[in-house]
């Protein structure tokens, strides 16, 4: 899969269900795909979604819900199920110019969120906001998740990745 160029890939919310909910893990391998250190592809940025699944602004109550994954060019890595309860790991990756192993996990019975990266746990946060997230759930399970881009409609083309990913 190349997100290059505005491209971005769709998964139907009623493919979803309730995703993001319950147990999940994503596992990926990915690089920039112009070979350099840049993995976003929008030029007024230095980080790209990899993936959103939200329908709500960040200002509002339920502050963006939904599963999200942010890469940055410095190698930051940014998972959150709410903007306000986010695992931060700065310098995670060393390079997108070579292929790196992701893989980011929800425990949700031990309410906790993890990364991974080239099999080394890189971070870990104990989610604080869980009940908040669980109980505006219906801002995201009716939307679908994109890879590549922002969720909400009309921004398809802000936070692009510059990226080849295979083995999702």
């Amino acid at each position: 899969l190349s997100l290059v160029d505005d491209q971005h890939a769709v998964m139907p919310a009623v493919l979803l269900g309730d995703w993001g909910l319950k147990d999940f893990e994503l596992s990926l391998q990915i690089k920039s795909a112009d070979g350099s250190s840049r993995i976003s592809g929008d030029d007024t940025l230095d980080y790209g979604s990899l993936i959103q699944r939200g329908s709500t602004l960040c200002d509002s109550q339920s502050k963006c819900n939904g599963p999200a994954i942010l890469l940055s060019d410095n190698g930051q890595v940014e998972f959150r199920l709410r903007r306000d309860d986010t695992l931060i790991v700065p310098n995670a990756v060393l390079s997108w110019a070579d292929w790196t192993d992701l893989r980011f996990v929800l425990n949700a019975s031990d309410r906790m969120l993890k990364v991974f990266v080239n099999g080394q746990e890189r971070g870990s946060r104990n989610l604080i906001q869980w009940d908040d997230y669980l109980a505006a759930s219906t801002t995201f399970t009716s939307s679908p998740m994109r890879l590549g881009a922002n969720w909400a409609p009309g921004q398809t083309d802000t936070e692009n990745l510059n990226a080849h990913i295979r083995n999702l």
